[in-house]
């Protein structure tokens, strides 16, 4: 069986077709989606469209879930009322029934790989799409979310850092972003976004009573053009959507 994860894909249709197009020539028998689909990009109603005809299972981000409840924070930073004014846009270009759609996500999901392996699906964390599992989040921390013995994968999203960690018998990991990836620059240090969409691949082989680790884990890139994304992003009325677009290196 072959599962591919994707994640945080902020309302960037151009690199989620990105995605969609590799995947198509891998095999894979399910996706599914960490959540953070639709707010804080150019195409909200386009990437809804794109889940629903997929049929993609998608969790519930702390993005997605402000859309259904648009609560402003009257502390928030200069940058974050930016981009409550841009999430407030993408609230207003989804009709009733995207709305509808998004509020079916769940927040945990429980899929099984095999008879060894089932992967427990979340967001930010198992208990909170607000709390991010980090490579370095301490282990009396990953302790208080540890699962049921039968969940053997963990993973989630949030951070927009992809990254594979085994803590005891679990294997946890997080696909990175596909609308917001990013890395930071050697000289500033200060994190840019980059024209590739994150995503994971996870394989799992035949059951072997000798051998429950029977798991292969792939992370992959892909690149979309930003140039196009540029203009998708100029077209529409998102608001600042140049200064949006000085995000990416």
């Amino acid at each position: 069986m072959k599962l591919a994860l994707i994640s945080d894909i902020h309302g960037n249709a151009v690199a989620f077709n990105a995605v969609l197009d590799q995947l198509a020539h891998q095999q894979i028998d399910q996706l599914i989606c960490l959540g953070d689909a639709v707010a804080t990009g150019p195409q909200p109603a386009e990437c809804v469209e794109l889940l629903r005809q997929n049929q993609i299972p998608t969790i519930m981000g702390n993005a997605d879930a402000w859309l259904l409840d648009p609560q402003r924070n009257p502390e928030a930073s200069e940058f974050h009322r930016f981009i409550e004014e841009i999430d407030l846009w993408c609230q207003e270009q989804l009709n009733d029934a995207a709305l509808t759609f998004i509020e079916q996500f769940p927040t945990t999901l429980e899929y099984p790989l095999s008879t060894n392996h089932t992967l427990l699906a979340y967001h930010g964390s198992p208990r909170s799409f607000n709390e991010g599992v980090r490579p370095d989040t301490p282990a009396e921390t990953l302790h208080e979310l540890l699962p049921e013995s039968y969940i053997t994968i963990m993973a989630g999203g949030h951070i927009h850092q992809p990254f594979l960690r085994r803590y005891l018998d679990l294997m946890i990991l997080n696909p990175g972003s596909v609308g917001l990836g990013y890395q930071h620059e050697r000289e500033t240090k200060k994190p840019a976004n980059i024209g590739w969409a994150e995503y994971a691949v996870l394989e799992i082989g035949p059951d072997l009573p000798d051998d429950p680790g029977n798991l292969k884990i792939e992370f992959h890139r892909v690149p979309y053009s930003v140039e196009v994304l540029g203009k998708v992003a100029r077209s529409s009325s998102m608001p600042g959507a140049e200064r949006w677009l000085e995000g990416w290196a």
